[in-house]
């Protein structure tokens, strides 16, 4: 009879203990599973950033950038996005995202012969469900182009 009062005492208690974790905050994804970024050559004058975007998670457009590092001779001439998803945004109001993945061409100015080129590409996303954003992200990517 003791252990049933005692049981019936300790039940709440237990019950709350038992299902926090089911209303915890679920784990956020690392920066980088949660949006990778790889540089390719498309052709002489144009480079492609290929994002690939966890599922449940955004990139804005309007962060990214693209910039060229320690590279003499070589400029962004233009950038070109795709098409992307018109969101009201709750930190920066109607902006255009993408989810899944997004391909943007990245032309360029290249001088005559040269091939080794450092590309900086800034962006920063968001969690959909939590509403987390991640601060802005940057990474620089080396290629070795071909003529």
């Amino acid at each position: 009879m003791k252990i049933a009062k005692a049981f019936v005492r300790l039940f709440p208690v237990l019950a709350v203990v038992l299902t926090a974790g089911a209303y915890a905050q679920p784990n956020l994804l690392e920066p980088d599973a949660a949006f990778k970024v790889n540089i390719v050559q498309r052709d002489q004058q144009t480079l492609t950033a290929q994002f690939t975007i966890a599922k449940n998670y955004y990139l804005y457009r309007d962060r990214m950038r693209f910039n060229v590092k320690d590279s003499p001779g070589f400029s962004i001439k233009s950038v070109r996005f795709p098409e992307g998803i018109l969101k009201q945004d709750p930190n920066f109001g109607k902006t255009v995202v993408y989810k899944n993945a997004a391909l943007v061409d990245i032309v360029l100015q290249r001088p005559a012969g040269a091939q080794k080129i450092t590309v900086v590409a800034d962006y920063q996303g968001c969690e959909e469900k939590t509403g987390v954003c991640y601060p802005p992200m940057q990474q620089a990517h080396t290629l070795v182009l071909k003529n």
